[in-house]
């Protein structure tokens, strides 16, 4: 029975232009069934994943509400450590995937958060509790916006022409100058985090940080050229609705950053400066050094953007007992 219904999906996909499958939920409804139930549950969850597998687009329908399971997936098993499951990277399910980073950040950022809320409860100090903030971001994305932000350094610091800034970004060895910047940035962003110590709402704040980053991250990404025309972030760019996406994501970053300001009104606002001067350095710099943006100089933006979120409301915290 598997094969003749999925032979016959199959067959029906290759004459319609579109085909569109609905089928149930199964095994959510904590109910008990005779084993010939089952045994046509089963089969029935095995085409779905099958049928899954082969479309361009899969969602889940929630009243009435579709959800874009395949599109969001694929985002988090690129940008982070968390475990997904695996699907194909089709071209549509491409197009809607960077709509979907923000949330990557949102996951992100919970488990922050969940660290410093943790580390108050249990009273640790300001360097381990600093030390953990600053490792989590990085280790549950992989490092890749880390690794992004090295090659950018190796780049900038070459004081070469474009074009060979662009062959040095491809270049898989690390540099000098990559190793250097990452120490230092490492260094003043376990400074930055010792010296915000974020408790209470203020920690909520900064642990939007990551969702907002992104939105911004994805939204220039959309927005400003692209500086090869090729690349991972070209993989990800070239499908998409570019009008719809700079839509979604741009109503990310206004809710990310209302979120941070809701949350704590002076922490938020400072966290927003931080990040806006982190944005005109790389619009600036992404255009006149690279002629537009790649796969490394958004993560180089990324990690610079959460840097300056948190030093700012570091320096916002001292200004107001100052003042």
């Amino acid at each position: 029975a598997f094969g003749r219904v999925l032979s016959g999906v199959e067959r029906a996909a290759e004459q319609a232009a579109l085909l569109v499958v609905v089928t149930n939920e199964l095994f959510s409804d904590g109910m008990d069934y005779d084993p010939e139930t089952l045994a046509y549950l089963d089969v029935l969850a095995r085409l779905n994943r099958a049928v899954a597998r082969r479309a361009d687009r899969v969602y889940e329908v929630v009243c009435g509400i579709p959800i874009a399971w395949k599109s969001l997936i694929i985002a988090f098993a690129m940008y982070s450590k968390f475990p997904m499951p695996r699907v194909d990277w089709e071209k549509k399910a491409l197009s809607w995937a960077l709509c979907w980073f923000p949330l990557v950040g949102l996951a992100v950022g919970a488990v922050l958060w969940l660290w410093l809320a943790l580390a108050g409860w249990l009273g640790f100090g300001a360097v381990f509790t600093a030390a953990l903030a600053l490792l989590l971001p990085i280790a549950l994305s992989g490092g890749i916006h880390l690794d992004g932000f090295c090659d950018t350094c190796d780049a900038l610091s070459s004081h070469q022409s474009r074009e060979r800034k662009l062959e040095i970004l491809k270049d898989s060895h690390t540099g000098a100058f990559a190793i250097i910047c990452c120490g230092l940035y490492l260094l003043v962003f376990f400074a930055a985090w010792c010296e915000a110590a974020p408790a209470g709402r203020a920690a909520l704040a900064l642990a939007l940080g990551p969702a907002f980053s992104r939105s911004l991250s994805g939204l220039f990404a959309v927005t400003l050229p692209n500086a090869r025309g090729t690349g991972l972030l070209a993989t990800f760019t070239g499908p998409m609705d570019a009008v719809k996406a700079r839509g979604v994501l741009a109503a990310w970053a206004v809710l990310t950053g209302g979120a941070m300001v809701a949350a704590d009104v002076r922490t938020g606002l400072a966290a927003l400066v931080g990040a806006g001067l982190a944005c005109v350095y790389y619009v600036v710099t992404a255009r006149r050094q690279f002629g537009g943006v790649t796969g490394d100089l958004a993560g180089f933006f990324l990690q610079l953007c959460e840097l300056g979120m948190v030093l700012c409301a570091a320096v916002g915290q001292r200004l107001e007992v100052l003042l």
